[in-house]
């Protein structure tokens, strides 16, 4: 991070810009009705999911099956399990696309077990 954004945040800009009981972010809220329309919602917290489990049991399914499949780090009969079951409707997606994330990221680095 540049010094100066460090030396503005923590010199110039007053504490009761930074933290307040029940309000967070206040800064860039306040910079945020200032600059962006109006009809935006700036102070509803909203997140968002991905179909996880649509792509694991569509398009993705195939992908999944082949990264793990190729993996030896993990349990060979678990990982089927939870493939298996995923298919037969359970909620398996979270834990496979973890798996699968790792061991991509394991690849990617070269991690060896």
């Amino acid at each position: 991070m540049d010094y100066r954004i460090l030396e503005f945040a923590f010199g110039r800009v007053p504490d009761t810009l930074k933290l307040a009981k029940k309000e967070r972010k206040i800064l860039p809220r306040r910079l945020a009705q200032r600059v962006l329309p109006h009809s935006l919602d700036l102070h509803r917290k909203r997140g968002f999911s991905i179909p996880l489990a649509s792509w694991v049991n569509g398009e993705w399914g195939k992908f999944f099956e082949s990264v793990l499949g190729g993996c030896g780090i993990f349990d060979r009969r678990t990982v089927q399990g939870l493939l298996a079951n995923q298919r037969k409707g359970y909620g398996n997606a979270d834990r496979l696309f973890l798996l699968v994330m790792f061991e991509l990221w394991r690849r990617e680095y070269r991690v060896t077990a």
